[in-house]
């Protein structure tokens, strides 16, 4: 797989049902069990909690008008459990069942990463695609 948004957040984005600059959006480090579906998950509520080994936000949002999204680097404390090979991004409504999944990376510097108890810093991609584009 490559870095890819999911379907429901292209209609979302689209359709401005989605609001980069306004909504919560979390980071979520999840493990390979997870069986990515970009074009029928839709929801947080279908990442499976047990795949999920850490979470945060992104901080100082910026979408450029070239389609191009950014933000401050992320901070994930005390990170432990299994291998992640993948970060997800979703809105975080406070409910999973209706935080509309974003985006899966797994190309990013760090991965696959290893928890140890420790801090897990992802520094966003400074080229042109920042942490995806449209």
């Amino acid at each position: 797989m490559a870095n890819a948004l999911y379907n429901k957040a292209k209609t979302g984005l689209m359709n401005e049902e989605i609001k980069m600059l306004v909504d919560v959006v979390g980071v979520y480090l999840v493990t390979a069990s997870y069986a990515l579906a970009l074009t029928t998950d839709d929801y947080l509520d279908d990442v499976p909690s047990q795949h999920i080994v850490a979470r945060g936000t992104l901080a100082n949002v910026a979408v450029a008008s070239t389609g191009v999204v950014d933000a401050d680097d992320s901070l994930l404390t005390l990170v432990t459990g299994s291998i992640v090979t993948k970060i997800i991004l979703a809105i975080d409504t406070g409910n999973i069942a209706t935080s509309p999944l974003l985006a899966a990376l797994d190309t990013a510097t760090g991965l696959p990463l290893t928890p140890n108890g420790g801090n897990v810093t992802i520094q966003w991609d400074s080229g042109a695609s920042k942490i995806f584009a449209l």
